[in-house]
């Protein structure tokens, strides 16, 4: 049985990333500029960040953007005991990740928009809410309490941001780091921020 429930249709700025990604993946193939990551170690680097802080010991994990799914052998690093499912609105990416790793659940799925049938012990994302939109800091924040709201016991992200102000570039906005530390702290007391491994990257960690 499906973990989720799609009932409404793609609205026009999720077409527009999907439109995106697609197109880098037509020009980049099955790499990490597919999901427009400027390479394979910076990726990694986002990945182990998202990872540290969280006790995968037979979780149940959603990973809400998955991408091709390359989080897992992160995951998979530090514990093999874990419930995985990858959802991503880029129905080419969930191909690939099913062939990439074989033996876990990915499906064609906005959880942003849809509703999931269920809640989850872990949620992370990485990178996916860093697109520059009308509006994209509230956005931001909708998707994160959104996310938030399905996790039992954490929420882990990255995103793109600075210390001081912040910018939007042509396609990346980059948020003001503790404007949305504030918020997730209006969420929970319990928050971790990571942001000493990159000029314009952090990670926060959000726990019930």
């Amino acid at each position: 049985m499906s973990d989720t429930t799609s009932e409404h249709p793609v609205n026009n700025k999720s077409a527009s990333r999907r439109e995106s990604y697609q197109n880098a993946l037509a020009g980049h193939g099955e790499s990490p500029k597919a999901l427009q990551w400027s390479s394979y170690d910076a990726a990694a680097m986002r990945y182990r960040q998202l990872v540290a802080d969280l006790n995968i010991e037979n979780k149940s994990i959603l990973d809400a953007g998955c991408g091709m799914g390359d989080v897992l052998p992160f995951l998979y690093g530090k514990s093999p005991n874990f419930k995985y499912l990858g959802v991503d609105i880029t129905p080419d990416f969930i191909e690939i990740a099913k062939k990439r790793y074989a033996g876990y659940e990915f499906e064609i799925f906005n959880p942003f928009e849809d509703e999931l049938a269920q809640k989850y012990d872990i949620v992370i994302s990485s990178g996916v809410m860093n697109f520059n939109t009308p509006g994209w800091e509230d956005e931001r924040k909708k998707m994160i309490e959104r996310l938030y709201g399905y996790a039992n016991e954490a929420l882990a992200f990255t995103m793109s941001g600075w210390m001081q102000e912040s910018s939007g570039g042509k396609k990346i906005a980059y948020a003001n780091i503790p404007d949305m530390l504030k918020f997730c702290s209006s969420l929970t007391p319990k928050v971790i921020l990571r942001n000493h491994y990159s000029a314009k990257d952090f990670t926060i960690v959000m726990f019930r």
